[in-house]
């Protein structure tokens, strides 16, 4: 019931990298890698949000929350130009050949690609849910075995070659 943070801290910090290995994860503690906000200074911006990655039996005992949010510029009041992109969450079931990719900035907006997906091949997923006003760019394939979810205003692009599984697409996305 504890609370593992690696956020982003003073003006604007990124979010940072919590890497959990576990049979049995439970109890109801929020797991947090959110990038930093910011209030003061002219063009300052808000942290990216980091990385959370979480291999597990079992979490079906867990009520808390996994966030990996951008931090917002209160600053900025007009719009989300200097806000933090999206960090990401990737689940994975220790017995599963792949995970889940959550990337969900939590309702925060921004502009640009806050959120870019890189690797030195294709990245092949279980699931990938997008949300909380996500703008997602992968610049490599993605193969996606099972199902890609995106619920509220998000911006996901993908190149050529990608397979997303069975898509949902809910409320207004691009």
């Amino acid at each position: 019931n504890g609370a593992p943070v690696a956020s982003g801290v003073g003006s604007g910090g990124s979010g940072g990298s919590l890497n959990i290995i576990c049979h049995v994860l439970s109890g109801n503690g929020n797991i947090r890698a959110n990038g930093g906000g910011v209030s003061e200074g002219i063009n300052s911006g808000g942290g990216g949000g980091g990385r959370v990655a979480v291999s597990f039996d079992d979490m079906s005992a867990f009520a808390g929350q996994i966030e990996a949010k951008g931090g917002i510029a209160t600053t900025n009041a007009c719009c989300g130009i200097l806000n933090g992109g999206a960090g990401t969450a990737y689940l994975k079931k220790n017995s599963d050949a792949y995970g889940t990719l959550i990337v969900d900035n939590g309702g925060t907006l921004t502009t640009g690609w806050g959120t870019p997906l890189t690797n030195t091949g294709a990245i092949t997923l279980q699931k990938l849910i997008l949300g909380g006003g996500a703008r997602v760019d992968s610049a490599v394939p993605l193969q996606i075995a099972g199902s890609t979810a995106s619920t509220g205003t998000n911006t996901f692009r993908v190149v050529d070659g990608s397979v997303l599984g069975d898509l949902t697409l809910t409320s207004s996305n691009q």
